[in-house]
């Protein structure tokens, strides 16, 4: 009897209690009639229910980021942002797709505007950071194992003014609260990333997110930190949270999070002159930054997110090894292949490529 060969690195599966490296109980011939499929890899038929999954969730993200660079295109225009406005239309218009026709193994941008407000540019900067950055944060918290990690928020009081000084005024009270006893007591080093969003009244509100290293037996208590922060701001400091991480990585994300998320421009209600603040604010000053041990940490990184990834037309394709070959295609025709490619293997079978 045939046995059913199964992958090796089937997360999925060893997440669910299964072994990837061993058949299933019972693993003899399904019947069509008990499972209604007519495969034998049960491993295969849920790697696919994943993957579908996946590809909805794609098509999904670049519908919804259509729209929302639909809303900030007319923002800029009406704020007379002509070249951010035409920079923007242009970004993610066309794409270059790797498929053999049943699988799409990846898919890049032609030209990106890089504006940061822009929700494509925003992902790839955010992806590119947490690939050049985490082995560095990870690799150093592991010399100083007794160290916790520790994610810090910080924040103001909600003002009107020009948004230009309002990011000098908090990071000039960061720096005042790295320089205080208690802190440099407690906190080794850390990353930094500045959020802002906009109030029911039209305000301001500014907050930092910090992924910071505790030293060894030194907890830094709330109160401890809510006093030297309003200190720090001569006591405009507004909400403070100091919360141990369970899990490195998954805080490493968090700040970054906030770093390159684009902002809501509906939820966020931007107006002409906010848009021109914050437009004013990004060409001057970077929202992010490192400090103590972690002093020279570069969020920013122009390098191709898929320079060392590239596979050629022609290629067989790592899923089935049928040929690939290179598409151009506009972002709404690509969001349809997505789709297509769902529908063609609906009911979870696994493709015949």
């Amino acid at each position: 009897m045939l046995r059913p060969t199964y992958p090796k690195n089937n997360s999925a599966l060893a997440e669910g209690g299964f072994s990837p490296y061993k058949p299933l109980p019972n693993d003899g011939p399904t019947s069509i009639e008990s499972t209604g499929s007519t495969s034998l890899d049960t491993c295969a038929l849920l790697s696919r229910f994943e993957e579908q999954k996946t590809l909805k969730r794609t098509a999904e993200r670049l519908k919804n980021r259509s729209a929302t660079k639909e809303k900030l295109f007319s923002l800029y225009r009406s704020s007379g942002l002509v070249d951010e406005s035409d920079k923007l239309s242009r970004c993610c218009s066309k794409f270059g797709v790797l498929t053999c026709g049943n699988h799409i193994i990846r898919s890049y941008p032609t030209d990106r505007c890089h504006l940061p407000l822009c929700p494509d540019c925003a992902t790839y900067r955010q992806r590119r950071a947490y690939k050049r950055l985490f082995p560095k944060f990870a690799q150093f918290a592991s010399v100083n194992q007794k160290d916790r990690a520790v994610l810090v928020t910080l924040t103001i009081k909600d003002s009107k003014e020009n948004l230009l000084d309002i990011h000098s005024f908090i990071k000039k009270s960061f720096r005042k609260l790295r320089q205080m006893k208690r802190w440099q007591s407690h906190i080794r080093g850390g990353i930094a990333s500045f959020e802002l969003t906009i109030s029911e009244n039209k305000e301001w509100h500014y907050h930092i997110h910090i992924l910071a290293l505790r030293k060894s037996f030194a907890r830094y208590e709330q109160a401890d930190l809510t006093e030297d922060w309003r200190r720090a701001t001569s006591g405009k400091g507004f909400i403070v949270d100091i919360r141990a991480v369970r899990e490195l990585q998954s805080g490493f994300r968090e700040v970054l999070k906030y770093q390159f998320k684009p902002l809501d421009v509906e939820k966020n209600r931007f107006d002409a002159d906010k848009l021109k603040q914050f437009v004013d604010l990004c060409r001057r000053k970077r929202l992010a930054e490192s400090f103590g041990s972690f002093f020279g940490f570069d969020f920013e990184d122009e390098e191709s997110e898929f320079e060392s990834e590239i596979l050629e037309a022609g290629s067989p394709c790592p899923k089935c090894f049928q040929p690939l070959e290179f598409l151009l295609m506009k972002r709404a025709d690509l969001e349809r292949f997505y789709l297509s490619i769902v529908n063609r293997s609906s009911g979870g079978l696994p493709m015949r490529c």
